[in-house]
């Protein structure tokens, strides 16, 4: 294995243990803080149920049953959509925004911001190692 890979690997186990211990310091489980992550950043198009299910690759009941213990915990909230029947949008309550504030995405982000030339390229450098290995896999 190469270097890179080995770092990639590293970097990969201490983001779960970081989501891992977030999760716990407020009573969820991992995917519950990465929806909160996800919809922190979704739009309109991106902030439905089924949108987190293909993203996530999970079952729409998974889904589910996380949105139901976030919406319970006030964390999110369901506004059905009036062009749409059925369909509703998902949206982070001021309470799920302040779960995300100690996030291991915001630490990171406080890291790169005293250096930007390289956050800029590191993000370049993803982007095309997230679009190959897209390819790869057929995604």
């Amino acid at each position: 294995m190469s270097r890179s890979a080995l770092l990639l690997e590293r970097l990969g186990a201490l983001i779960q243990q970081s989501v891992r211990e977030e999760a716990a310091r407020h009573g969820l489980l991992p995917i519950h803080i990465q929806v909160l992550h996800y919809l922190a950043r979704a739009n309109r198009y991106s902030d439905l149920p089924i949108a987190i299910a293909e993203y996530f690759g999970i079952t729409r009941g998974t889904v589910s049953q996380s949105l139901a213990v976030l919406e319970r915990k006030g964390l999110l909230t369901k506004e059905p959509d009036a062009a749409h029947g059925k369909r509703v949008h998902l949206r982070l309550t001021p309470a799920g925004a302040t779960v995300l504030d100690d996030s291991w995405a915001e630490r990171l982000e406080q890291a790169l911001s005293g250096l930007p030339e390289e956050a800029q390229a590191l993000e370049a450098t993803l982007r095309r190692l997230l679009s190959g290995l897209q390819g790869i896999n057929g995604q």
